[in-house]
C-alpha cells in the first residue's frame, strides 16, 4: 500500500505530535492497506478464472520508487499499466506517478486503454 510522503522511521507521534492526528493517519493506512488487499485478490481470482499464473504483490513506500524498484528485482519482461491520464502541466509530467512509471521503467511497458473493450476481450477468452 502506499502512502506518499510519510517516512516511517519517525514514528507517527514524534513527527505530528498529537495522538489524535496519529489514529488517523494509522487509520487511513489500515484503509489503504485493506483496499489493496482487495483490489488484489479481485485480480488474482480474475486470472485463475482465465487459468492465467498470478502472483501478487503488495508494497508501501512512493508509488513509482517501489514500482521501479520491484520491475528490476523480479526482472520483470512487460509491465502492464491502466490508461495514463491527460497530462494538463509540465509539472504534472514530473510528478505523476505513473508518468514515472512510464518513463522510468527498464522494461517495457504496455498501457491498457477502454475499460469497455478490455472487458470485452476478458469475457471472450476461454
Amino acid at each position: 500500500y502506499f502512502f506518499k510522503g510519510v517516512n516511517f522511521t519517525y514514528g507517527f507521534l514524534d513527527f505530528f505530535g498529537d495522538t489524535e492526528k496519529c489514529d488517523f493517519l494509522f487509520g487511513k493506512l489500515r484503509d489503504l492497506k485493506d483496499q489493496g488487499e482487495n483490489l488484489l485478490s479481485r485480480v488474482k481470482k480474475l486470472a485463475e478464472e482465465k487459468k492465467v499464473k498470478c502472483e501478487i504483490i503488495l508494497l508501501k513506500g512512493i508509488i513509482h520508487e517501489e514500482v521501479i524498484k520491484k520491475v528490476k528485482e523480479i526482472n520483470v519482461d512487460l509491465l502492464v499499466m491502466g490508461e495514463l491520464k491527460e497530462v494538463l502541466s509540465r509539472r504534472e509530467t514530473f510528478y505523476n506517478e505513473a508518468e514515472r512509471i512510464f518513463r522510468e521503467s527498464t522494461c517495457s511497458v504496455l498501457v491498457v486503454k477502454n475499460h469497455e473493450h478490455v472487458e470485452k476481450l476478458y469475457n471472450e477468452l476461454e
